[in-house]
């Protein structure tokens, strides 16, 4: 388990097709910059994590590798000016930041990602052990996920 890295990826919408909004009275219409509710941008993510590790120092490798938007930087052909920079997705989180274009979601993609807890990564890792174990066991994928004393496997 100490030298498995996990890599997965996932797609973040950059906005929700149906958004409730809750306004004070005067206050103004947020601005979205979908051009058709059934047409909103999104994004594939790489993200690679370890398990994270410790020394006796107490210093910590936090297990997270990166995280990688599958997007690439073009000119803009018309609307924003020739010339300016555009992101656009390459086509083949975080659900509680708003996110008002591609620009906006990989950096709040980005911020969740850093932000994420190592230990709560760690707990991951040993659940995914122990149900290693429990097909090694039985054979197979019908196993129960194991209870374990995670807190005092992490000590």
């Amino acid at each position: 388990m100490e030298n498995i890295i996990h890599m997965d990826e996932k797609w973040f919408n950059t906005t929700s097709k149906y958004k409730k909004y809750y306004m004070l009275p005067g206050e103004n219409d947020p601005h979205r910059t979908v051009q058709n509710k059934n047409h909103i941008g999104k994004v594939m993510f790489l993200s690679a994590v370890g398990k994270p590790m410790y020394d006796d120092e107490g210093n910590i490798f936090d297990g997270k590798i990166g995280v990688w938007p599958f997007v690439r930087k073009e000119q803009a052909k018309r609307r924003r000016g020739r010339g300016t920079q555009v992101t656009k997705p390459i086509k083949s989180l975080t659900y509680e930041r708003i996110s008002r274009n591609l620009d906006e979601l990989i950096q709040n993609v980005q911020n969740e990602f850093d932000n994420y807890d190592p230990d709560t990564l760690n707990r991951v890792f040993l659940t995914l052990q122990g149900c290693l174990v429990e097909v090694m066991k039985d054979g197979g994928n019908k196993y129960k996920i194991p209870h374990i004393d995670k807190d005092r496997l992490q000590a």
